[in-house]
C-alpha cells in the first residue's frame, strides 16, 4: 500500500472521494464501486475496499482421511511482478509446507497471500480431516463400591471425525466375550453376582472402529460393605483416642 494512503481503520473517517460521470438517460445507476490500483508488488491487481480481488486458495482434497496427501495451491487473476513469494496461513498461523500427509492437527481454515501483503489474503478454505475413533474410554457412575441390588451407568466416550455412529458394549468372562447392548450408555440395574465381570465398548464410524480398555465391575455383598464401614469407623475413633492421650501426656 503506498505510504500516502490512509490506514484502513481511518479510511471512512478521513477520505472523501466524489465521482462524477455521465450515463444515458434511459439507464439507472444502482451501485457505485470504488477501486484503487496497487502499484507495489501486485502491479495490476485491483483493491476494492482494501481486499485483494482474484486471489483464490485451493486445498486439494478439501476432505481427506488421515495420512492422505494434501496439496495447497494459490491462484490469482492478477499479474504479479517480481515473482512474489506466496505464503500460507492456517487459522492465522504460518504454514511452511504446501504439500503434506494429513494429520489431525492440520485441520482448519487456510488462506494464502503474497509475502508482504498479508493483509490482502484470499478467502479461507477449510480442510476437513476424517479419522476412525480413538482414545475410547469407559467411565462408571456413581463412583464407589458397587453392591448387589444397586444400579450403575457405564458410559463410552471417544474422539472421531465424523462422530461415532454406533457404540456397542461387550462383557468378558474369562475367554468368553458376549455382546451386552448398544448405545453410548449401558445401564445396569438391580445388580446381582452374575453382573460381575469385565466390560468394554466399541466405538465405530465410517472410517473404522476402536475398543476401549476393560473396566472390571466387582460387586460387593451388602454385609461386606457394612463390616468395612464399621472397621473404618472403629479405626477413626481409636486414632482420636490416641491423639487425646498424647496431648494430655504432653
Amino acid at each position: 500500500m503506498p505510504k500516502d494512503w490512509p490506514h484502513e481503520e481511518e479510511a471512512i473517517e478521513i477520505v472523501n472521494w466524489v465521482l462524477n460521470y455521465d450515463y444515458p438517460s434511459r439507464d439507472t445507476v444502482t451501485d457505485t464501486i470504488w477501486f484503487a490500483k496497487e502499484t507495489n508488488t501486485l502491479t495490476s491487481c485491483l483493491v476494492s475496499f482494501f481486499s485483494l480481488q482474484g486471489l483464490t486458495a485451493d486445498v486439494n482434497p478439501a476432505t481427506v482421511r488421515e495420512g492422505e496427501r494434501v496439496t495447497l495451491t494459490c491462484d490469482t487473476t492478477c499479474t504479479l511482478s517480481d515473482h512474489p513469494t506466496i505464503v500460507w496461513f492456517r487459522d492465522g498461523h504460518s504454514v511452511h509446507n504446501t504439500e503434506f500427509l494429513a494429520s489431525i492437527q492440520d485441520a482448519g481454515s487456510y488462506q494464502c497471500a503474497a509475502r508482504g501483503q498479508d493483509h490482502l489474503s484470499s478467502d479461507s478454505v477449510f480442510l476437513d480431516i476424517q479419522y476412525a475413533p480413538r482414545n475410547t474410554l469407559v467411565s462408571v457412575s456413581p463412583s464407589g463400591p458397587v453392591v448387589e441390588g444397586s444400579s450403575v451407568n457405564l458410559t463410552c466416550s471417544s474422539h472421531a471425525n465424523p462422530g461415532v455412529d454406533n457404540y456397542t458394549w461387550f462383557k468378558k468372562d474369562g475367554t468368553d466375550i458376549s455382546q451386552t447392548g448398544p448405545g453410548e450408555v449401558l445401564r445396569l440395574t438391580s445388580l446381582t453376582s452374575s453382573d460381575s465381570g469385565q466390560y468394554f465398548c466399541e466405538a465405530r464410524n465410517k472410517e473404522g472402529a476402536h475398543n476401549s480398555t476393560v473396566l472390571s465391575l466387582i460387586l460387593q455383598e451388602t454385609n461386606t460393605v457394612q463390616i468395612a464401614v464399621y472397621i473404618s469407623s472403629a479405626a477413626a475413633v481409636f486414632m482420636v483416642i490416641i491423639l487425646i492421650v498424647f496431648v494430655w501426656m504432653w
